[in-house]
Parts: structure tokens; C-alpha cells; sequence
């Protein structure tokens, strides 16, 4: 078994190239095209992961990654999960839990934790054809361009063995013939944990899949839009599937008749855009002692800075304004809550400035 490489090592590895397009449909020896194949890949308990890879000992224990201000849980192991707690819960509501049960608990790690996830893209790409970065432990892969005689779960389960003998990042990867379907195979993958591999391409499997599914379950499905559809008589995946498309386009959005296709088979969220950047960049954080000297304070502030300036330096951009503010805790009994704050117009980069004429 090949180790997982060190932390110290994740910053020497460039970033890989950005969002590719879908490759070209593969076809069959008789010429006609093979069945789309989308995988979506997903790290499981993402932070929680990348925590065990920096510290072994963590194995197999409870682990919760909390937010900024450790106010709340933001990644769970499954263990943690089996206790309970709930993602988003407040760390004084499940403390008795905490403490009962040994669960550990870790203050996030962002930038440990985006270093993680370029190592895992970048393995992706390098075994698929094409590869869209969804979030920061999830990506889609199209799976057409490997062959007709290519297994979907061997190749899964030979994927998942790599990236965690290479990175140390356990994946669960769900595959469908649209980006919906896969969606929802990889919330049966985990929800199963057998394997952590689910193939949904089978029709008949599909139809019994989508028969069981609620309406919330689906990707981009919210309670406002499922009441809608509840109006029209359609309560579970299999119905929406069913429904006429004229019926939809009538009472919907154009998004919602993409989705009927896509539970359909028919891929219609196939292309992959460019991100837009960012218009604002922020770094925040909570201490987790009081600052009581202007020099540590000030400290905090360059060292954050210093990260915007990263963030704005990767997507190529200049800043107009520099935002600062900082205030006291507002959670402590007995204190007045502070707020200062400070606006910055900045003029324009030099190298953006012309040259006077002659210089």
C-alpha cells in the first residue's frame, strides 16, 4: 500500500488546470453511442478526513470539525453521526454527547483542508476523461470516454482505493446516466456504507430507486418547489419523471423540466461553466482566547490579509476597497460588544496606471 503523502508535501503539488468540458460521447463497434455515464465523487466527512490523515490516532474515533468560533459542528465522522448530531448543531445543545461519548473535537482548518481537496481533483483528472470540480470535496466525472467494456464498479472501486492509498481521503461515488441520477446513487452509497460505491443504470432499478424517493430528496428539489408540484398531483421522483413535460413548462421553471429530463436519462446539465470571480473576498475568524494586546492584534489582521491577498492573486484580479472590522465577543455575560471598523479606497494597481507620454 503506497502511504499517504504528508502534510508538509500538499503545498509543493501546483493546483490542476480548472474546469474541463465533457468529453465527446464514445461509441460502441457497431457505431452507435454508449449510454452517458456520470459519476459524482465525494469525500466523506471531507474535514474530518483530512484531520485523520494529519493525526492516525484519530482512526476510528468520533470526530467533530466545528466552525470558525467552534460554535457548531460544520463535518462529522459517521460515528458522530450514529450519536445523533445533527450537521449545523450548536456545540453547548450536544455537549453532554461530547462529553459522554469521547468525541473529539477540531477547529476548521481551511487552508489545510483546500490543499486536501487539490489533491484529490487532481487524481480525479488524471482517471477520468473529463472531471468537473462541483465543490471542495465533490466533483462529477464523465465516464463515457472510458469504453463500452468498462466495468462502472470495478473502475469506482479501484478510484476509491487510490485516493486513499495516494491522499488518505475516503470517497464515496455514486454513477448515473445524468448528473441527477448520480446524485442520487451517491446518497444511496452513503446511506448504505457497504461499499460506498452505487451504480444506478439499471432501469428497473432506477425506476424502484426514484418510486422510494421524495421530492426533497432530489437534487435542487426545496419545500417551496415541492409543495408546487404537490398541487399537480406529484409527490415522489417516479411521478416527476412521469409528468408531461408541456404540464411542467406550464406550472415551472425551465429548470425543473431539465430535471424531469435528467430523471428521465437524458442528460440537460451537461456543460460545464466557467466560475465567475468573485466579487468580494473575505478571510474572518474568531479567536478562541481574548486579545488583549494591540500587537497580536494586529498581527491577525496582516496574517488575514495576507490570505485575501492569496484568494485575490489566484483568480487574477485587482481590489478597489479593503474592508476592516473587528468587535468584542457578543456571547460574553456582562460585556459591552465593541464594533470597529474601517473602509479603504484603493487606488489602481501601477501596473494598471499608463504611462505618461515620453516615460
Amino acid at each position: 500500500m503506497r502511504r499517504p503523502l504528508l502534510p508538509q508535501a500538499l503545498t509543493e503539488v501546483p493546483l490542476a488546470p480548472g474546469p474541463t468540458v465533457i468529453a465527446q460521447r464514445a461509441h460502441r463497434d457497431d457505431g452507435q453511442p454508449v449510454p452517458s455515464r456520470i459519476a459524482l465523487v465525494d469525500c466523506n466527512s471531507f474535514y474530518a478526513s483530512c484531520e485523520r490523515v494529519l493525526d492516525p490516532s484519530l482512526n476510528h474515533k468520533p470526530i467533530a470539525v466545528l466552525s470558525n468560533n467552534d460554535g457548531c459542528s460544520i463535518a462529522r465522522t459517521d460515528e458522530v453521526k450514529d450519536l445523533g448530531i445533527p450537521m449545523g448543531a450548536p456545540l453547548f445543545k450536544v455537549r453532554h454527547l461530547v462529553e459522554r461519548h469521547g468525541v473529539v473535537l477540531k477547529s476548521a482548518n481551511f487552508s489545510l483542508y483546500g490543499e486536501f481537496s487539490a489533491r484529490v481533483m487532481s487524481v480525479l483528472r488524471s482517471e477520468a476523461p473529463a472531471c468537473e470540480v462541483y465543490s471542495v470535496d465533490e466533483a462529477f466525472l464523465d465516464l463515457s470516454g472510458l469504453g463500452p467494456y468498462v466495468s462502472p464498479e470495478a473502475w469506482c472501486r479501484r478510484l476509491r482505493k487510490r485516493l486513499l492509498d495516494e491522499v488518505g481521503i475516503p470517497v464515496s461515488v455514486g454513477v448515473g446516466p445524468t448528473k441527477v441520477l448520480a446524485k442520487l446513487a451517491i446518497r444511496l452509497a452513503k446511506r448504505t456504507r457497504a461499499s460506498y460505491v452505487e451504480v444506478l443504470t439499471e432501469p428497473t432499478r432506477i425506476e424502484a430507486v426514484l418510486r422510494q424517493t421524495p421530492l426533497t430528496h432530489l437534487w435542487g428539489v426545496g419545500r417551496r418547489l415541492a409543495l408546487r408540484l404537490a398541487g399537480l398531483g406529484i409527490y415522489n421522483a417516479w411521478q416527476l419523471r412521469q409528468a408531461p413535460t408541456e404540464a411542467l413548462q406550464r406550472q415551472c421553471s425551465i429548470m425543473t423540466v431539465r430535471l424531469a429530463h435528467e430523471l428521465r436519462g437524458t442528460p440537460c446539465f451537461d456543460t460545464i461553466e466557467e466560475h465567475a470571480a468573485k466579487q468580494q473576498i473575505a478571510t474572518t475568524r474568531s479567536f478562541g482566547t481574548p486579545i488583549t494586546e494591540l500587537s497580536d492584534l494586529e498581527s491577525a489582521v496582516a496574517y488575514f490579509v495576507r490570505g485575501c491577498v492569496r484568494k485575490l492573486q489566484k483568480q487574477r484580479s485587482a481590489a478597489g476597497q479593503l474592508y476592516l472590522f473587528a468587535r468584542t465577543n457578543p456571547f460574553a455575560r456582562g460585556e459591552r460588544l465593541v464594533r470597529l471598523d474601517r473602509l479603504v479606497q484603493l487606488g489602481a494597481p501601477r501596473w494598471m496606471i499608463p504611462l505618461a507620454s515620453g516615460h
